[in-house]
């Protein structure tokens, strides 16, 4: 089990919120909306990954990234779509 320490300052206790799939959120690099992400997927790939370099686009963003690198998403369902990257200077921005 994975969780975090919340200190509250009022009571000066510190609460335990276990992490899962329900309750991360991430912000996207380009447009800075907030939505909920599951770890397991974003490191599934068992790639060189860390939790403060990686970044997540949001849906809208990730297909306007695809289509900028050529990808056809004409047949792509939504939730398929997970685009991370850890250099944002790669990625061109509108």
């Amino acid at each position: 089990m994975f969780y975090i320490n919340i200190y509250n300052k009022k009571s000066g206790t510190t609460e335990k919120i276990d992490i899962t799939p329900f309750n991360v959120k991430t912000l996207c690099p380009m447009c800075n909306c907030q939505f909920g992400v599951d770890l397991a997927d974003i490191f599934a790939d068992n790639g060189d990954n860390d939790l403060m370099t990686t970044r997540v686009f949001c849906v809208d963003c990730a297909k306007k990234v695809l289509e900028n690198f050529g990808a056809d998403l004409t047949n792509v369902p939504a939730e398929k779509l997970l685009v991370k990257t850890k250099d944002m200077s790669q990625i061109n921005r509108d």
